[in-house]
């Protein structure tokens, strides 16, 4: 994602890495509370789930990522994308 941000849509690497914020921030508030979870229930629904919802941003990214998209557009994706981390 840096260097598409980069590359394809030439922002700077500051630019680049805060948009990529949106990316990494929302395991900081979802991995506390599926640590907690986890311990009641087993980590398989865990795991499934993260990589499910994973894969969903990263296909919805795909669909949608172009050299024009704006950030607004891949904002939600993002945060769909990082939050299972």
């Amino acid at each position: 994602m840096a260097q598409f941000f980069q590359s394809a849509q030439h922002l700077t690497p500051l630019q680049a890495g805060l948009r990529l914020l949106a990316w990494t921030s929302p395991a900081i508030l979802v991995a506390p509370v599926a640590g907690r979870l986890s311990a009641r229930y087993g980590n398989r629904p865990f795991l499934t789930a993260g990589l499910l919802l994973h894969a969903a941003g990263r296909a919805w990214i795909a669909a949608i990522a172009t050299s024009h998209t704006g950030f607004e557009r891949l904002a939600t994706p993002l945060i769909r994308s990082g939050a299972p981390a």
